[in-house]
């Protein structure tokens, strides 16, 4: 269940959580924990709305008012999938951890896992199976990359070669490889699929040398994204026998491509 929770803080400090805990989290949060602060937070925390599931929705472009015979256009950009964190992850950064000296109340699911720092989500340690499970294919993709494409890559560009067009090779290779690993088939982060699909499926072109930068740019960009993916997975695949609840920024990388955070 998703428990969205509003700090309670105006303008630009306000601020809405939404946290993925089980049934029982709300009578822990409004029964236990609201108790023992005994009002000593000015603006509490408050669970405000729950939810079975956290729907993806995107804005439109709109047109507002004309402002001084100025008619402005604004284009928003598509609304990214509402993050949510682990209940874990909530207690342990966001929620107040002691008063008037008092360690607070723990949570079942905290008793469980904090000790260990362990993310719970299923969907989570699946992505960490997957990518063990991967890791030869990864390590085997990264060998290839180092021996002909890492350093060779950047050159091409600054020299004006068309030979960085072959970086588009390994860059699908990776990429296909990283989809493959998701927890729930099809999810995959849309800048990270913008990135890609605008640094792929490239041909050269004597024209091209005439802007040579507009074309061969998102062609390394992608190639180092999906390297930094690559390393990240592989990183992770040898430090973590369970995945945490306490995040590497690489690892708060990989899940948000995944769409995991």
């Amino acid at each position: 269940m998703i428990f969205i929770l509003d700090n309670g803080e105006v303008y630009s400090n306000h601020a809405l959580y939404f946290v993925d805990a089980p049934e029982d989290f709300g009578v822990w949060f409004n029964d236990v924990y609201r108790p023992w602060l005994d009002g000593t937070e000015y603006r509490p925390l408050m669970i405000v709305a729950t939810a079975p599931a956290v729907e993806r929705r995107e804005r439109v472009p709109y047109n507002p008012r004309p402002v001084d015979k100025f008619d402005l256009s604004i284009e928003d950009d598509p609304m990214k999938e509402f993050s949510t964190m682990s209940v874990v992850d909530f207690l342990t950064k966001i929620v107040v951890q002691e008063s008037d000296g008092r360690p607070r109340p723990r949570y079942r699911v905290e008793i469980e896992n904090v000790q260990e720092n362990l993310d719970p989500r299923p969907e989570v340690a699946l992505l960490l199976a997957n990518i063990k499970a991967a890791l030869p294919e990864l390590e085997k993709l990264r060998g290839d990359c180092r021996a002909r494409a890492d350093e060779d890559v950047p050159y091409r560009l600054l020299h004006l070669s068309n030979k960085v067009y072959g970086a588009q090779y390994h860059t699908t290779e990776i990429v296909t490889r990283l989809r493959a690993m998701a927890p729930v088939p099809g999810r995959f982060d849309d800048y990270i699929e913008e990135i890609i699909a605008d640094g792929t499926g490239k041909r050269w072109e004597l024209s091209h040398n005439q802007d040579w930068t507009k074309h061969t740019r998102p062609i390394v960009e992608a190639y180092f994204w999906a390297r930094y993916l690559l390393d990240m997975a592989i990183r992770f695949a040898h430090e973590y026998d369970r995945p945490p609840a306490l995040l590497d920024y690489g690892w708060a990388a990989l899940l948000t491509v995944y769409r995991l955070r």
